[in-house]
């Protein structure tokens, strides 16, 4: 083969090997528990890091729905674990008054800094879990459908 077209591909495939095994994808996760909530209520911010991950430091800022009140707290997350904040408990100035949807940005402040979000609801139509609520939701209708058929049943006249 000719000397031009080997030293570009040998130059690309080693470029290529080394990007390959210098990027590394950063896992992080920002769950909120619960994400409905009534008014005055608490919900818990947790910050994930995937294991192998720096750990990392920064800032979690909840803004409100109507005023878009920003109130922050400090979070220090350990490499491969997690760190959690109360809001609006561990937030000076929080609160859940305000009803609607609640933006979490969660900083952190390695190099280069890398931002996350995440949400949550105050709401006063909570509806929690349960199984007796499926159960309805299912029962309820085949009972309106068998009690009208029963109905018409019961009118039609009797054929002798």
């Amino acid at each position: 083969m000719n000397k031009r077209v080997i030293l570009p591909i040998a130059m690309t495939m080693v470029l290529f090997s080394m990007l390959a095994l210098s990027a590394k994808a950063v896992t992080v996760g920002v769950d909120v528990f619960p994400e409905k909530i009534l008014p005055g209520a608490t919900s818990t911010i947790t910050v994930t890091l995937g294991a192998g991950d720096p750990a990392g430091t920064g800032s979690v800022t909840v803004i409100t729905p109507v005023t878009r009140t920003v109130s922050s707290t400090g979070i220090s997350v350990p490499s491969g674990g997690s760190d959690s904040v109360e809001y609006p408990t561990d937030f000076p100035g929080g609160s859940t008054t305000e009803m609607g949807e609640y933006d979490v940005i969660v900083a952190l402040t390695d190099a280069p800094t890398r931002t996350y979000k995440a949400v949550f609801w105050v709401s006063l139509f909570v509806i929690p879990e349960s199984p007796i609520g499926t159960l309805l939701g299912i029962i309820a209708p085949t009972a309106a459908v068998v009690s009208i058929f029963a109905t018409k049943r019961l009118r039609s006249p009797k054929h002798p």
